[in-house]
């Protein structure tokens, strides 16, 4: 779960059941309820990532294709184009397809003056994953998600993997 917060607070992944209270907590901290959340980008669709949804029923979503408010659903193709979140002046938000780990994986680009964070969900499992290639034996698409990762490892400064802490791209 990443939150990026701004004139428009926007959560990345939600977590599973079991991280309902944390959540909760997490965002109390920071002043925040869930009402304040604008925007959910779940990077997929399993339940470790999307199970604490139901906690913000006025958010917009943002799954697969589809992008969805108050039970109205829209369709993006990601794959087509990016596409651009409501984001602070001296920032940019773009959500992006990155598939492999499933076929319908969204990355969400941050960015800032500092430079560029990727928030991947399970693009990237961890700092360490790719040695030995730990991720591929989760992947859908090795090929597809190899070629993501690429990709990302391009644009970014800075990742957020789906079950670690953020690192730094190293060149």
């Amino acid at each position: 779960m990443t939150l990026i917060r701004g004139q428009v607070n926007i959560l990345v992944d939600t977590g599973d059941t079991s991280q309902h209270a944390a959540l909760l907590e997490a965002l109390h901290q920071r002043d925040l309820a869930p009402e304040l959340i604008a925007f959910v980008v779940n990077t997929h669709g399993h339940l470790d990532h999307v199970g604490c949804n139901a906690l913000f029923p006025h958010a917009t979503f943002i799954l697969d294709d589809d992008i969805a408010r108050d039970g109205e659903y829209h369709s993006h193709s990601f794959a087509d184009a990016p596409f651009l979140l409501p984001a602070d002046p001296d920032a940019s938000i773009t959500v992006i397809a990155t598939p492999g780990h499933t076929d319908h994986d969204r990355s969400v680009l941050v960015t800032t003056p500092g430079g560029v964070i990727a928030i991947v969900g399970d693009l990237f499992e961890c700092a360490n994953d790719d040695t030995p290639d730990v991720w591929s034996r989760w992947s859908h698409d090795a090929e597809r998600q190899r070629r993501s990762r690429a990709m990302v490892r391009g644009i970014a400064d800075h990742i957020v993997p789906g079950h670690g802490a953020i690192f730094p791209v190293r060149s």
